[in-house]
């Protein structure tokens, strides 16, 4: 029973962590929109800099070990989790009239 609850106590993989990933893709036409970017999660904000970023920042809404869930302040919901070795970047657009949503490879760096 300890070994279970330290095992949802623990930081997730992503938490405080700077990250080098590849060009955001539109998971319907398969496309990639902008080039490289960088993102960075400290004290529950995922921050994302380059020049085609969807959004600026999130907050972090849930934490599970296997994956993160934020809310920005727009709507958008932003999910990062492992993908082997790995960080897979998705953010969803709710509020808006699209029907598909981006995603990006991330790796440490």
């Amino acid at each position: 029973m300890f070994l279970l609850g330290c095992f949802f106590l623990l930081p997730t993989c992503c938490f405080s962590q700077n990250f080098l990933c590849r060009p955001w893709v539109n998971v319907v036409t398969n496309k990639e929109i902008g080039t490289s970017f960088t993102f960075k999660i400290q004290d529950g904000v995922i921050s994302f800099f380059g020049e085609q970023r969807p959004i600026a920042f999130a907050q972090l809404m849930y934490s599970h070990p296997l994956n993160d869930i934020f809310l920005a302040a727009s709507g958008e919901i932003v999910s990062a989790g492992k993908d082997g070795e790995r960080v897979r970047i998705n953010i969803y657009f709710p509020n808006k009239e699209i029907k598909f949503f981006v995603t990006a490879s991330c790796s440490q760096v």
